[in-house]
């Protein structure tokens, strides 16, 4: 969403796009900037289904003792939250874990209970999923809000 809005305001159209905030963080993350056309407003999402208020980026694992460990621990990583993620496990690595990450898109969960991977890093909005794969929050990471790209 964000490359559309930006795109279409460069061409000198009307814009209003709604995205979620994280998401445009991550597209400016990758070096992207916001055409000087468009105003950005963040509104605060709230919904009462969610466990965190609002959809929350989180390491996902089966225990928190994984954290713990001092041997190589795998981390499946959803694709579309690359370099926000990266950031978050600089400071693990600075804590002593030993982190190997592998962006993938979609099956996450799957990456865990399979074995292919220790850690998840994924959205969460309910927590259904993961409690239904026996996974658990092990930390939050990050919470979105709703980005508004709109025209000047």
């Amino acid at each position: 969403m964000p490359l559309l809005a930006n795109e279409l305001a460069v061409m000198g159209r009307r814009v209003v796009g709604f995205t979620g905030d994280d998401l445009l963080e991550e597209w400016l993350a990758d070096g992207n900037l916001l055409d000087e056309r468009l105003n950005r407003r963040r509104i605060a999402w709230y919904d009462p289904a969610a466990i965190y208020g609002a959809p929350a980026l989180c390491l996902i694992g089966a225990s928190p003792t994984l954290l713990t460990e001092r041997r190589r621990l795998r981390i499946v990583v959803c694709e579309r939250y690359r370099k926000t993620t990266e950031r978050f496990l600089c400071a693990l690595r600075d804590d002593g874990l030993l982190l190997e990450s592998l962006p993938i898109q979609g099956s996450l969960e799957t990456c865990a209970l399979s074995g292919v991977a220790d850690l998840v890093v994924d959205i969460v909005v309910s927590g259904r999923t993961i409690k239904g794969a026996g996974l658990q929050v092990l930390r939050v990471i990050s919470t979105s809000d709703i980005a508004v790209l709109e025209s000047r």
